[in-house]
């Protein structure tokens, strides 16, 4: 498990830049941003364990506190408090997201060679 992991991650860090060099190049292209992590993958790594991991600090403790709630005889036990839960949840998901999306960004910046030109 821990070796499927690792490679998932690598892979993962390799297509990390996907989504911000198709908006910058206006074309996706996979193949290039392959390339230029080429010798960051453990940087790469390491940004996106430490950008995600208050994230995911947070939804943890959410999501904790939505369960515990829920089922233990708590406060809220009806369908529209387990509707209004998701979508706190949904949109602290959401929100905790955007460090991830502008790490990709920052990475494309920075990792995009100066005389690329997409073809």
């Amino acid at each position: 498990i821990l070796a499927a992991m690792a490679l998932v991650m690598v892979i993962l860090s390799r297509l990390f830049m996907l989504n911000a060099a198709a908006i910058g190049e206006r074309k996706v292209i996979f193949f290039q941003t392959w390339k230029w992590t080429s010798g960051n993958v453990l940087r790469v790594i390491a940004a996106i364990i430490i950008t995600d991991l208050p994230a995911f600090v947070i939804m943890q403790i959410l999501s904790g506190l939505a369960y515990e709630s829920v089922t233990a005889g708590g406060a809220i036990t009806n369908a529209t408090a387990y509707a209004a839960w998701g979508a706190v949840l949904q949109f602290v998901a959401a929100m905790t997201g955007i460090p991830l999306i502008a790490l990709g960004a920052h990475l494309y910046k920075g990792l995009r060679p100066p005389d690329f030109a997409a073809k």
